[in-house]
């Protein structure tokens, strides 16, 4: 059951013609989007065979200030994901070797924390479905926009950061909460000693 007509015209034609019509997305628009400057210099990955559409896709981000990698399938993608760190995963869903879903869960196995969004040229429910099943951080279809696009990437890393924040409010909550006795006792043995030495 597809879930949109519109990524089932050529991708090819589609990506092209939005990258014709929009053009690199200026600065100040995108940043218009979240206004997160300090996510620039984030690594994203993107996966897809579709050269035109990565091309625009690097395009886009690079702009922005984001570092891009590309890939031209899931074995090859997952290889480089595996050799550096990357928040962010643009994944074609019909790569050639390892399609989008099954990179998805090999990338999941490696950083449970990766947001990886699936892009797909035409998509149904199901897979839609399997996508969000197995821990995609969102499912878009062909032609992207750019200022969604962007969204979708800021949207994701934000969302990371604030895990991170989280996890390290965590770690401190113990480690305070752990030395606080350690602080009691000591200071009692402080009280008793200054009250013996009187």
């Amino acid at each position: 059951m597809p879930i949109e007509t519109a990524g089932a015209v050529s991708v090819n034609t589609a990506a092209a013609e939005v990258l014709e019509k929009s053009g690199p997305m200026p600065v100040e628009t995108a940043t218009a989007v979240s206004g997160s400057d300090g996510f620039r210099n984030t690594r994203i990955l993107m996966v897809d065979n579709d050269w035109e559409f990565a091309r625009f896709v690097s395009e886009q981000m690079t702009g922005m200030g984001y570092l891009i990698e590309t890939a031209g399938n899931g074995l090859e993608g997952l290889a480089l994901f595996r050799s550096g760190e990357f928040p962010v995963v643009l994944a074609g869903l019909q790569t050639p070797g390892m399609n989008g879903i099954e990179l998805l869960r090999n990338i999941k196995q490696t950083d449970r924390r990766a947001a990886v969004v699936i892009v797909a040229g035409f998509g149904t429910v199901d897979q839609a479905m399997s996508a969000f099943k197995n821990g995609a951080y969102d499912y878009i279809l062909k032609p992207i926009a750019p200022a969604r696009l962007i969204s979708t990437v800021e949207r994701a890393i934000e969302q990371r950061c604030l895990a991170k924040q989280v996890r390290t409010l965590r770690r401190l909550t113990l480690g305070l909460v752990v030395s606080i006795p350690f602080w009691i006792v000591g200071g009692i043995i402080l009280a008793l000693q200054y009250m013996a030495g009187r």
